[in-house]
């Protein structure tokens, strides 16, 4: 019978043999194997309950099962097999059923005073899939909990914490008996869903580097070779290297599912097998015993290895990254004095050729996924900006184009704001980049979106022409401007005008500051007669949003001005038309542009 521990397999066991025999019941030690079981002494007409903790290819061997089973027979007596899933394996001798719970309903009627009404309010908590969710002595704990006068929801989330990590520390105490599964379990906290051939090389990389860490260079050499016992050279931490089955097998915290496996070097994934927890919630629980189990030895190896593994980044699929980023952060939530001085400070100004700069932006990124962390994240990122040194502030203009970002859009606007106009000269254009890539996100909030553009604006305003701070404000201006979201191909800028034209105004003296910008004249043109599809397509009234615009555009222009771009653009547009005419919807938007560019003027621009 395989079931989880605690859902109820022992009592059912036993009723199973009651049902089977009027004699007396007896329960053989858990240290059995399989084979000393099939040596055994029977009585005839008694039940036995054996309780298999072995996970070894014994306990998947049919010739061990048919002397058990043949043995138990010829003593007339009864035995029940009970096991976690996945430790018994397939049987083929004898009978074998998965263990079901009972229903937690008819638990909670049977085994609680509870009333209807909050029967019904426990289930209603406790969701799917009901008694599945906890063993039997923690559900009794739960009636408890209700019974005292306690939320069942709130009883239910710490029996969820508190059973988790029992889990987890009974495993450290059981089952993390070699290196080889320290390294894998350790390995897991960090590569939690990379794919399965990835995470075996990679955590093979780390249990190398913690032998040497806590076992010394030379301890093959120091430990003697026993012929007769059978002891392998070397062999100084236990069994060897867990095979891939038994790792899966075990019941224990990993577990191996199909997954979506990224390559190197490459933006493709295809289906595959990823590495993960059992229980999602185990990761922060691992972090925690790692952390409280082991010294700085292991921890030294640890960061060596996560030190290579950042250098390496840009060498591996995506989703690892992803990963690897994840896991620092579960670190961080039990250490994170830990995680920002041996891991996030000195990957922010390695030599990497910026490698470990983008790790470092990875998890600053992923903390700001997470409630807890992500304002220990905007902290990091403002102090890398503020410190003067040119690859820590890329690693945070880089968190700050992306998630960051999105989650703290007005401090990414400052930050950014900062670095364009007096970051420090080896950054170049980059904190433009990265306005242009914060904008496309925000895009689908105007409200949001408009902060970039109303600092833009501002700088334009303030910088005379000729300094190099304008130059850096317009090409800046000239990325946004540009930018054209991915799903579906859309112009942001008009995305966010259509939207709302409460805007228009800034978006009309952006587009005159680039126009008037002759080097990019012509570029200038392209870029906004490539835009105005956009408005046919996502605006709910097309000519109303593209006159909003032109008039906006016409009121920042002088007479003269307005004159001279009407005239180029229709200069272009008939250039373009020779090649390809536009669609039927676009071209009435092309004539109210041009058209409205030349009304009489409302804001008392001169000529």
């Amino acid at each position: 019978m395989a079931g989880r521990s605690g859902a109820g397999r022992r009592a059912g066991a036993l009723c199973l043999l009651r049902d089977c025999t009027d004699g007396p019941l007896e329960t053989l030690s858990p240290a059995l194997s399989l084979t000393e079981l099939g040596t055994q002494p029977y009585r005839r007409g008694h039940g036995y309950l054996a309780d298999i903790r072995d996970g070894s290819e014994s306990a998947r061997n049919d010739f061990g099962w048919t002397v058990l089973r043949d043995r138990v027979r010829a003593a007339d007596a009864h035995l029940v097999v009970i096991g976690e899933p996945g430790t018994i394996g397939r049987v083929d001798p004898v009978p074998a059923i998965e263990w079901q719970p009972p229903d937690l309903r008819f638990f909670l009627r049977r085994s609680s005073a509870l009333d209807e009404p909050s029967v019904e309010r426990v289930l209603e908590c406790a969701g799917e899939p009901g008694t599945a969710r906890f063993g039997m002595q923690v559900w009794k704990q739960v009636i408890a909990g209700i019974e005292a006068g306690a939320e069942p929801g709130e009883v239910i989330v710490e029996q969820e914490k508190s059973v988790a990590c029992e889990r987890v520390r009974a495993w450290f105490d059981e089952r993390c008996s070699s290196l080889d599964a320290l390294a894998e379990i350790t390995a897991l906290l960090f590569l939690a869903g990379c794919g399965l051939r990835q995470f075996e090389e990679l955590s093979g990389r780390l249990g190398d580097l913690l032998r040497v860490r806590l076992l010394g260079p030379l301890a093959e050499d120091t430990v003697p070779h026993d012929p007769a016992a059978g002891a392998e050279p070397g062999a100084v931490d236990g069994p060897p290297r867990q095979h891939r089955l038994v790792r899966i097998a075990d019941g224990g915290l990993i577990t191996v599912v199909p997954g979506r496996v990224g390559a190197a070097g490459s933006t493709d994934v295809a289906e595959g097998q990823i590495v993960q927890f059992r229980e999602a919630a185990d990761r922060g629980y691992t972090a925690a015993e790692l952390w409280a189990r082991w010294d700085s030895r292991f921890w030294d190896g640890v960061r060596e290895w996560l030190n290579e593994i950042a250098a390496e980044s840009a060498d591996l699929p995506g989703p690892t990254v992803s990963c690897l980023a994840d896991g620092v952060v579960a670190m961080a939530a039990v250490a994170p004095t830990e995680v920002r001085w041996s891991f996030l400070e000195p990957w922010s100004t390695g030599y990497s050729l910026m490698r470990t700069q983008s790790m470092a932006a990875e998890v600053l990124m992923a903390m700001s996924r997470d409630d807890a962390q992500a304002p220990v994240a905007l902290r990091i990122a403002t102090q890398w900006v503020a410190s003067g040194v040119w690859r820590a502030q890329w690693s945070a203009t880089l968190a700050f184009a992306l998630d960051l970002g999105t989650r703290y859009p007005v401090e990414a606007v400052d930050r950014l704001e900062i670095l364009l106009i007096s970051g420090t000269t080896a950054l170049r254009g980059f904190p433009g980049n990265a306005l242009g890539a914060l904008f496309e996100q925000l895009s689908g909030e105007p409200a949001a979106a408009s902060r970039v553009l109303r600092m833009l604006a501002g700088r334009i305003r303030e910088c005379p022409p000729g300094r190099p701070e304008r130059d850096r404000v317009l090409a800046a201006v000239r990325i946004i401007l540009g930018i054209t979201r991915m799903y579906p191909e859309h112009s942001a800028v008009f995305v966010v005008h259509c939207a709302d034209h409460a805007y228009a105004d800034i978006l009309g003296e952006l587009w005159a500051a680039l126009l008037r910008y002759r080097p990019q004249r012509a570029e200038s043109l392209d870029l906004l007669i490539d835009a105005v599809p956009t408005v046919a397509a996502v605006a709910v009234d097309p000519a109303d949003s593209c006159a909003v615009f032109a008039d906006a555009l016409a009121a920042t222009l002088r007479d003269s001005e307005r004159r001279a771009l009407r005239r180029d653009l229709e200069s272009r547009l008939r250039r373009r038309r020779g090649r390809a005419p536009a669609d039927a919807d676009i071209e009435p938007l092309y004539a109210v542009l041009t058209t409205r560019l030349t009304q009489p003027s409302l804001s008392g621009v001169p000529a």
